[in-house]
């Protein structure tokens, strides 16, 4: 099941309600999503600080000892690709930037981030 929205868990056994999802499958959801939410907040959730590969840069390259010029981009584009998988968040609105840096800093988690934003953030790359 993907996710949009950083939801509350009662917003996310609403959502599952309103999908019609059989009930004996929204427990299996629900333990998913409240282990989910139980992260720590890391930087690597909200940006990708890999910057990514311009297929350009790898022509000018003259020599490598193992690799090709394509053989390095595809490799660069290889990692920014992993980083990228760990970005959660899409653009976060201004008014949720200060909060979520000030988590960034304390023991604060998902569930803190998904009440403070009342299932506003929309997410990207979460799968339960």
């Amino acid at each position: 099941m993907k996710i949009d929205r950083l939801y509350t868990l009662s917003q996310f056994i609403d959502y599952l309600d309103s999908i019609q999802v059989a009930l004996f499958m929204q427990w299996q959801y629900v333990k998913k999503y409240n282990k989910f939410l139980k992260q720590p907040l890391t930087k690597e959730m909200f940006v990708n600080e890999i910057e990514k590969p311009d297929k350009k840069e790898y022509g000018n390259f003259t020599s490598h000892p193992h690799l090709t010029e394509n053989e390095l981009y595809e490799l660069a584009l290889e990692i920014w690709q992993e980083a990228e998988k760990k970005v959660i968040f899409e653009e976060i609105p201004y008014e949720y930037k200060s909060m979520i840096m000030e988590c960034l800093f304390q023991d604060c988690t998902l569930l803190d981030v998904a009440n403070y934003s009342n299932g506003q953030l929309k997410t990207k790359n979460i799968e339960l």
